[in-house]
């Protein structure tokens, strides 16, 4: 059970690594857009600027999210699952007869 774990921790760390390079290049994205608005202020006003802009504050938002939520919350929950599967492997365990 311990080693089913340890599988899924190595997959969860290989998650997180993608999804941190996913938010830093979209957070590059983001800034090459910027220096593009920067250089030409008029092509913001354009339909493809603004659809453009759109998605890159979408894709920023979901991505800078998963990241966190890996980060924060599932990293969280499989250190406290491994800590209980350590003490439940570890646990003194009698069998008591019933008559």
């Amino acid at each position: 059970m311990l080693d089913e774990h340890e599988r899924d921790w190595g997959i969860f760390l290989r998650g997180r690594r993608a999804s941190l390079a996913f938010a830093v290049f979209n957070i590059l994205l983001a800034f090459l857009y910027l220096v593009t608005l920067y250089e030409n202020e008029a092509w913001i006003t354009s339909f493809a600027g603004i659809v453009i802009g759109g998605v890159i504050v979408i894709l920023n938002w979901a991505t800078i999210w998963d990241t966190y939520e890996f980060f924060i919350f599932d990293g969280r929950e499989r250190r406290h699952r491994k800590k209980l599967l350590k003490k439940i492997i570890g646990a003194d365990i009698r069998i008591i007869p019933t008559s």
